[in-house]
């Protein structure tokens, strides 16, 4: 495995037409989603389509156009959406690992994605943690984000300035280094107030003590809180499909590698791999939560497809 740079970013190619476009269709299901972790509703700050005016947001392509304010566009050249106080506002928080590991960059193709290769697992991470931040925020929730051993938290917000603010900070992550999973999600766990929802986004290949992860994501269900744990992978690291001996380079620490014969490692190494699923697995089923592994190969559009249907 090595380790491969990918370019800079600015803060809107977190959200490529391409990727939009391919995602207008899960509004519905996050709407689904949403409906059944406000149970009883009530009245909230967030930004919705009922209840009573807020303010106005610009259109953008693929929002209702029921709620176009004909009277604001007819006195000006600007068209414009009406939002509305709803009665239920979910808080929703986005949690990425900025780990070394999540560094790695696979050899795999995105199939349809424009100049094809894969992206690490820390970008693509930030594409999903992007894109759900813009469902949630247009159906009118409250969104958050904490990167792990990063940037400071962003707090739970429904205005449409959310987005830029958790994409620029997003494009800023430096995936390097070491970080404590278990201590960045109990820091998490003591922050989170009220019910709502936590994504968790790593590749969840660190050490991990299953009895703290357990009762950390306990703790988080008697808040109120539903969770997801997003596994993201390159398909080399699901796979294994190294034949030929060589050193391989630590992701946490580019200057240390081992020579290793990949022939031997495999069967270990995916039976390590199988075992460390089944726990994430039990510990988050067990909480009532929802755990998924996604490829860095396949379009983001199909991954929060199969997160939002499960969840």
């Amino acid at each position: 495995m090595k380790w491969v740079p990918e370019r800079r970013l600015q803060w809107q190619d977190l959200l490529p037409a391409d990727v939009l476009e391919g995602v207008q269709h899960l509004e519905l299901l996050a709407r689904r989603k949403k409906r059944g972790l406000a149970g009883g509703a009530h009245r909230g700050a967030g930004l919705g389509s009922s209840v009573e005016f807020k303010e106005h947001r610009e259109y953008e392509p693929g929002d209702d156009l029921r709620r176009l304010d004909w009277r604001v566009m007819a006195r000006s050249d600007r068209n414009v959406i009406k939002q509305f106080t709803m009665e239920t506002s979910l808080g929703v928080r986005l949690v990425v690992d900025s780990s070394g590991a999540m560094a790695f960059r696979g050899k795999g193709v995105i199939p349809g994605r424009k100049g094809g290769l894969s992206l690490s697992k820390g970008r693509y991470a930030s594409h999903l943690a992007a894109v759900l931040a813009r469902i949630f925020l247009r159906q009118g929730d409250r969104v958050g984000m904490e990167v792990l051993g990063g940037a400071q938290a962003i707090g739970l917000e429904g205005r449409p300035q959310q987005l830029q603010r958790i994409c620029r900070q997003l494009v800023d992550v430096v995936f390097h280094g070491e970080s404590d999973l278990v201590e960045g999600l109990e820091e998490v766990t003591h922050r989170t107030k009220g019910s709502g929802l936590t994504v968790v986004l790593s590749d969840f290949l660190s050490p991990l003590d299953a009895g703290k992860l357990r009762r950390l994501l306990a703790g988080l269900k008697a808040k109120g809180q539903e969770v997801a744990l997003i596994q993201v992978l390159a398909a080399e690291e699901l796979e294994f499909p190294f034949e030929k001996s060589g050193r391989f380079r630590s992701l946490i620490d580019p200057k240390v590698s081992i020579r290793v014969d990949p022939k031997e490692l495999r069967q270990t190494y995916l039976a390590k791999l199988e075992e460390r699923r089944l726990m994430l697995e039990s510990v988050v089923g067990k909480t009532g939560g929802v755990f998924l592994t996604v490829r860095t190969d396949e379009s983001v559009s199909q991954a929060l497809e199969r997160y939002l249907q499960r969840s």
